[in-house]
């Protein structure tokens, strides 16, 4: 009898420590961060190229034609522009983004570093990130601006991936 006493208290205290430990202990698990972007696709329309637009100190000049993405915070934890970049393709297997053509034409992003690129957006907050028109050469230019975003602290491996396609047609300027 004076066994089963024993092992019945030592199954109790091994409870208590165990629901203790679960309060104590942090949890592995990492925030997964949840982000918006409007709008959904971007299309400059028709654009010059070589047409004197430039892009100085992340100011573009009155030659530019740019657009601007709104990107929204929709989770419970604060995020933080962890990268972007715009390309000619995006495979979303392997979250790769591919320029494979020098002759690409291309974009891209500009604007004060108070966008989304360099700032914490608490949830439910928004930020916005600026665009830039940059064809090098005639024709219809496809592509992708893709952006990251990060829950806090930025050591954290989960990253919020924003896939927005772009086009434009270039013309003579």
């Amino acid at each position: 009898m004076k066994l089963n006493i024993e092992g019945d208290l030592m199954r109790r205290v091994i409870a208590v420590l165990a629901a203790v430990a679960a309060l104590v202990v942090p949890s592995s698990a990492s925030a997964t961060p949840s982000a918006s972007v409007s709008p959904k696709s971007v299309d400059f329309g028709r654009v010059p190229y070589n047409g004197g637009c430039s892009v100085v100190a992340d100011i573009p000049n009155e030659f530019c034609v740019t657009r601007t993405l709104t990107i929204t915070n929709t989770g419970t934890e604060t995020l933080r522009g962890s990268g972007a970049k715009a390309c000619e393709r995006y495979v979303a297997e392997s979250n790769g983004c591919f320029t494979l053509h020098a002759s690409w034409g291309g974009f891209v992003s500009a604007g004060d570093p108070n966008t989304c690129l360099f700032h914490e957006v608490e949830p439910g907050d928004s930020c916005t990130v600026v665009l830039v028109a940059f064809p090098s050469r005639p024709g219809r230019i496809r592509g992708f601006f893709v952006a990251e975003m990060a829950t806090l602290p930025l050591t954290d491996s989960v990253t919020t991936i924003l896939v927005v396609p772009i086009q434009l047609l270039g013309v003579p300027a």
